[in-house]
């Protein structure tokens, strides 16, 4: 699924693919280290982070923290990039914003 995502993005114009890391197991670890070394290298155009997401507060039962914090991760993407890029997509991994009448998102927001 990793994977798919990552080629999609490219596909639709992405520069970037920043991804926030709970778990994941070594296969998937590994594949994405291959996108960062291939990136870092000059043979890949799209760039591939990935960001350790450990919240220290998982111990504490009275605190209620939904979707593992999926909002502080968001904030922190805006505000990490926001001098970086220009336009910024958030969505999980098996959710893809298609453009209808466009081939990328380039196309759509040059519109």
């Amino acid at each position: 699924m990793v994977v798919e995502k990552i080629e999609m993005t490219r596909l639709l114009g992405a520069r970037r693919v920043v991804l926030y890391n709970d778990t994941i197991t070594p296969n998937v670890d590994a594949v994405l280290r291959m996108y960062a070394r291939e990136w870092a290298e000059g043979r890949e155009t799209l760039q591939v982070v990935v960001m350790p997401w450990v919240l220290p507060l998982e111990n504490h039962e009275d605190l209620r923290i939904p979707y593992f914090a999926q909002q502080l991760a968001i904030d922190d993407c805006m505000y990490r990039y926001k001098r970086l890029s220009k336009f910024m997509v958030f969505n999980d991994l098996d959710e893809f914003l298609i453009p209808l009448k466009h081939a990328n998102w380039s196309a759509l927001v040059a519109e």
